[in-house]
């Protein structure tokens, strides 16, 4: 739904469609006047890494694998809306992990409760890896 639109080609030509700036195609989100300027920041390529992508899949799976798949996207919205924000770790893992070595004290019960984690649910996890991939695409 987010997708940049197909180029018009009637407008630009496609060799320079090609050569354009490459950022330009990436998802920033619309802020209203009352949000905060880091809100609108382009997250960095860096998110589509491999091991971004699973601490961003574990994070949904292990908080939110029996919620919709709207309530997993909402769940990957809050960590890549941290990511955003200066306030926080500047990466999905640095996000997930946070406080990680305080016992139950940490913002992803799951990273600090001294319980291994193990995946139980191929399909969950499956769908997991999907909306990780699906919500940094924009």
């Amino acid at each position: 739904a987010y997708a940049p639109a197909a180029p018009d080609y009637s407008r630009q030509s496609p060799f320079d469609s090609i050569l354009a700036d490459q950022d330009s195609g990436r998802f920033v989100p619309e802020i209203g006047p009352r949000d905060h300027a880091w809100a609108a920041s382009v997250l960095p390529s860096s998110v589509f890494s491999a091991g971004e992508q699973q601490c961003l899949a574990s994070g949904i799976y292990f908080e939110a694998r029996g919620e919709s798949v709207k309530g997993q996207a909402a769940v990957a919205q809050v960590i890549l809306n941290r990511v955003r924000n200066p306030a926080y770790p500047h990466t999905i893992c640095g996000v997930v992990y946070q406080n990680e070595d305080w016992r139950n004290r940490c913002q992803f019960s799951f990273a600090c409760d001294s319980i291994k984690d193990r995946v139980n649910s191929e399909y969950h996890w499956r769908v997991a890896r999907d909306v990780a991939m699906a919500v940094t695409a924009g």
